[in-house]
């Protein structure tokens, strides 16, 4: 209602001016004594008053139009927000839907990875955790439930974040005291320096994602999940349509409120992309232990045996 407001007093001030011009006039010609000069110069000044006056119906005109499309509302079902309103709660519905389902079928998949479920290798049978080596143990959803019984596995997901960061393949630190020749010592040196260097960015990249998943009151998922929940909810996009506020800024309001589903989502696809190029990194690490083990017996100068 503020822009009525508004209207009014600028109407007000308008008609103000109109009459004090108007009413003005006789008394400037008297105390020109009738002069045509002075009065030439109030013709033309009244002449522009005129003039404004006569266009006030374009711009009452306009200025009705402008407050018309502030405060009109669009509850018309045919109206571009309420035909498209559903649709954008349906798809941020539809995508924590698929998260989920996601995690219903991540023990299955366990199962079929390893070829029986987690819970049916006996431990004895191994030398480390079934936990160690399955990736829903980093997202806070171990396939053999930790022996705390309560909390997240963290020793696990730990365990699992070194495991596919290569952190488990050795690489000698190179000595000064290696008898080898100087410029295979500085090959290995130079190799292994490169090796840790990757080695250390999977793990940094990796310690993010760790943090975020077993933070114990999931904070950062919960607020992310309650915004997305809150930015579909079909209650909330139908208000826009009763807002007082212009069309295309209700449309604006729309999508915006749809981007930040869309970016959560890809802000999740980023971090399962990077975690697969670090996955590639540490392949390509334990794929280049040959060569390692040739620059280590140079480095060494002993004879490199099968």
């Amino acid at each position: 209602m503020r822009f009525i407001h508004y209207a009014i007093k600028f109407f007000i001030l308008v008609f103000a001016a109109i009459t004090i011009s108007s009413v003005s006039v006789p008394r400037l010609y008297a105390a020109d004594g009738g002069d045509s000069g002075g009065l030439g110069q109030i013709a033309i000044t009244m002449q522009g008053i005129l003039d404004s006056v006569n266009n006030l119906p374009s711009y009452l005109t306009l200025a009705s139009k402008f407050i018309y499309s502030w405060l009109t509302d669009e509850s018309d079902s045919k109206s571009f927000i309420s035909e498209n309103q559903v649709a954008f709660a349906t798809l941020g519905t539809l995508f924590s839907q698929q998260e989920q389902n996601q995690d219903i079928v991540q023990p299955q998949l366990t199962t079929d990875l390893l070829g029986k479920a987690p819970t049916a290798i006996q431990a004895s049978t191994i030398d480390f955790n079934m936990n160690d080596i399955i990736y829903s143990t980093m997202l806070g959803m171990p396939p053999i439930a930790p022996s705390s019984g309560s909390g997240p596995d963290t020793t696990s997901a730990n365990n699992y974040l070194k495991n596919v960061a290569g952190f488990g393949i050795v690489h000698p630190l190179p000595m000064k005291t290696w008898g080898g020749r100087k410029e295979y010592k500085e090959t290995y040196t130079t190799y292994y320096k490169t090796v840790m260097a990757v080695e250390s960015f999977n793990g940094y990249v990796l310690s993010r994602l760790l943090s975020e998943n077993l933070d114990p009151n999931n904070s950062s998922n919960k607020l992310q999940n309650t915004l997305i929940a809150q930015a579909s909810n079909s209650t909330w996009l139908a208000k826009i349509t009763s807002e007082e506020l212009g069309r295309i800024f209700r449309q604006l309001l729309l999508f915006q409120s749809q981007q930040y589903v869309l970016s959560a989502k890809i802000l999740e696809i980023e971090k399962q992309m990077l975690t697969a190029q670090v996955m590639t990194n540490t392949l390509l690490i334990l794929n280049n232990q040959m060569n390692e083990a040739v620059l280590i017996s140079k480095a060494l100068n002993i004879q490199l045996t099968a």
